[in-house]
C-alpha cells in the first residue's frame, strides 16, 4: 500500500511539473487553455491525493468495526480535530508565558459579559476595572451564596446570572457532597471543548499513539436522566451519557470513534449498560483507548468482565445481546442490528480469559494505548488495583482536572506516573488560599503568579459558569512553575486537610 501511495505522489509531482513547464514555456499555442487548466488541475489533485495517501499510511491499527467509508471519514475528522487542537495549544503556550495578562483579560471579559445581569448590577461589575478591584469588591463565595439566584433561574427568569437563560443546569455528580445545579451559559460547551477537552484528547494521542490513530474508544458512561426545570431549562449531569441539554448529542464523529452504538447509551441500569459497553468493545481487537470519568468506573468494569466473561464471549460468538439482560425491547433490537457473529474473536477471547486476568487489558486489546480517567483523591485506591492486576502493561492516565463548576488544569506530562496539572488560565481565573487559612470565612488569597513551590493551597476560582471567587474545596500542592504558570498536584478536600492539621493543634 505504501508503494502505491509513493507512486501516487510521484505521479502528482510529474503532472504538476508538466503544467508549470507549459506555463513557463508559453506553449499555449500547442494546447488549448482548457487542456492546460485540466492538466494543472489533474496534477494538483494527484499531488494532493499522494500527500494524503502518505499521511494516511502513517496511521497505525484501524478499528475492525470500521467500514471503508468509516475509515475515510474518521481520517478526515482526525486531521480536522488535530488542526483545531494545534491552534488551541498555541494559545495555551502563549498563556503559559503571559500569565498575568491572560488572567486579567479573562476575568474582565467575564465580568463585562455579565455586567447587565441582576447579579452583575448588584455586585457592581461595571465598576470593576482590575483584579485588585475584583478582590476588594466581591466576597469569596460558596454555593449557598448563589442558591436564591439559581432558584430564580430554575423558574425561567432571564438575565439573573448570565444574559438570557442558560442552555443547561448541570447537576454535579455529588462525589464531594450534595448535588448542586450549575448554570451553563451558551458559550460553555464551545469553550470547554476547544480549550480543554480537545487539547487533552490530542495530548493522549500524541504521547501514547504518536498522534496517529483510527481506533475506537470504549467510552464507559452511565445513563443520565434528563429533566426540565420549572422554567423549561434542561437539567442533567454534564459527565453522564453523551447527550446535551436533554437531547441526543451522539454526533457522527462519536459514532465513528466509540465502540458502543447510540442505543447503548439509553440503557438505564448500571450493570446492563456496562455489560453492553464491554460487549461492543470486546468485538474490536484494535481498541485504542478506554475512557471514564473516574477510575472506580474502570475498575468495576473489569470486575464485571472477570465475573461474566463467559456470557460476553457467547454473545460475541452468536452476534447478539444476552437475552437475560433487563433491556427495553426497542434498545435490544437496535443493538442487535449492529452485531454479527464473530466466532473467531470469541475463541481468541475465551483463550485469554481462561489464562486468568492478570494484565488482561493488553492481552485482549494488544493495541490499547491508554486508559483515561480521574485517578487522584478518593479514586487512588482503584487506580492502584487496576495497575496491580488488570492493567499492568497499559498506561492509566489522568489527562485533565475539572469539575462541573470549572475547568482547573491540564496534564502535560502523561508519561509521569503521578499526575501533575498546569492551571488552564484561558478559561478560569485562579486565586489560592494558604492551607493554614482554609478555616477562615474570608481569607486573603494569592494570585496564580504569587504562589510558592512546595506549599499547599485551597483553590478559589472564577470560570465560565457564573460562580465568582468560588471555593471549590480542593486543596493542591504547587510542585513547580512551567514558564510563568504554576503546576500542581491534587492533595485532597479541604475538610480532610483541616482534620489532618487539627492533629497538630
Amino acid at each position: 500500500m505504501g508503494l502505491c501511495f509513493g507512486w501516487s505522489l510521484l505521479l502528482g509531482i510529474v503532472c504538476l511539473a508538466s503544467s508549470c513547464h507549459l506555463l513557463l514555456r508559453g506553449t499555449l499555442s500547442s494546447c488549448t487553455g482548457v487542456q492546460w487548466i485540466l492538466s494543472g488541475f489533474g496534477g494538483s489533485l494527484s499531488l494532493l491525493l499522494g500527500i494524503i495517501s502518505l499521511d494516511f499510511n502513517r496511521y497505525g491499527p484501524i478499528s475492525v468495526l470500521h467500514s471503508g467509508t468509516d475509515v475515510v471519514i474518521h481520517y478526515l475528522l482526525s486531521r480536522f480535530f488535530s488542526t483545531l487542537s494545534f491552534f488551541s495549544e498555541r494559545k495555551l503556550k502563549v498563556a503559559y508565558k503571559n500569565l498575568r495578562q491572560v488572567q486579567t483579560d479573562f476575568l474582565l471579559a467575564r465580568l463585562k459579559a455579565n455586567a447587565n445581569t441582576d447579579y452583575g448590577r448588584k455586585h457592581s461589575f461595571a465598576k470593576i476595572k482590575s483584579i485588585k478591584d475584583f478582590v476588594q469588591m466581591h466576597p469569596i463565595t460558596t454555593f449557598n451564596h448563589y442558591k436564591d439566584y439559581i432558584e430564580r433561574v430554575e423558574g425561567g427568569e432571564a438575565d439573573v446570572m448570565i444574559p438570557g437563560l442558560p442552555v443547561l443546569l448541570a447537576l454535579t455528580t455529588g462525589t464531594t457532597g450534595a448535588s448542586k445545579l450549575i448554570p451553563f451559559p451558551k458559550e460553555h460547551p464551545r469553550e470547554m471543548f476547544l480549550k480543554q477537552m480537545l487539547i487533552t484528547d490530542q495530548k493522549i494521542k500524541k504521547v501514547h499513539s504518536n498522534g496517529h490513530s483510527l481506533q475506537r474508544t470504549l467510552d464507559l458512561k452511565y445513563y443520565t436522566r434528563w429533566d426540565k426545570s420549572k422554567g423549561g431549562i434542561p437539567i442533567g449531569q454534564f459527565t453522564g451519557t453523551p447527550t446535551a441539554y436533554g437531547k441526543s448529542n451522539i454526533t457522527s464523529a462519536m459514532r465513528l470513534t466509540v465502540t458502543s452504538p447510540p442505543a447503548a447509551f439509553e440503557i438505564k441500569t448500571d450493570q446492563e449498560i456496562i455489560y453492553v459497553h464491554l460487549l461492543c468493545a470486546l468485538r474490536d481487537k484494535n481498541l485504542g483507548r478506554i475512557e471514564a470519568c473516574f477510575a472506580v468506573t474502570v475498575y468495576y468494569s473489569f470486575v464485571l468482565l472477570e465475573k461474566r466473561w463467559q456470557e460476553l464471549v457467547n454473545d460475541i460468538k452468536l452476534g447478539r445481546v444476552n437475552p437475560e439482560l433487563d433491556i427495553d425491547d426497542r434498545i435490544r433490537n437496535e443493538l442487535n442490528s449492529h452485531l454479527v457473529p464473530m466466532p473467531h474473536r470469541a475463541r481468541e477471547l475465551a483463550a485469554e480469559f481462561s489464562r486468568g486476568f492478570s494484565s488482561i487489558s493488553q492481552r485482549i486489546w494488544p493495541h490499547l494505548n491508554a486508559i483515561a480517567c480521574a485517578t487522584g483523591g478518593s479514586f487512588a485506591a482503584y487506580y492502584t488495583t487496576l495497575k496491580q492486576k488488570y492493567c499492568q502493561c497499559t498506561p492509566v492516565v489522568s489527562p485533565g482536572f475539572m469539575s462541573s463548576e470549572v475547568v482547573i488544569g491540564t496534564n502535560l506530562w502523561l508519561e509521569s506516573e503521578k499526575p501533575e496539572f498546569i492551571i488552564n488560565s484561558l478559561v478560569t481565573f485562579f486565586e489560592f488560599v494558604p492551607v493554614e487559612n482554609v478555616d477562615q470565612d474570608q481569607p486573603e488569597t494569592k494570585l496564580a503568579y504569587q504562589v510558592e513551590v512546595g506549599k499547599e493551597y485551597e483553590l478559589v476560582t472564577t470560570g465560565i459558569t457564573p460562580l465568582y471567587r468560588y471555593r471549590l474545596g480542593d486543596v493542591v500542592k504547587i510542585v513547580r512553575f512551567h514558564k510563568q504558570t504554576p503546576v500542581f498536584e491534587f492533595v485532597g478536600r479541604f475538610k480532610i486537610i483541616l482534620i489532618r492539621y487539627a492533629c497538630f493543634v
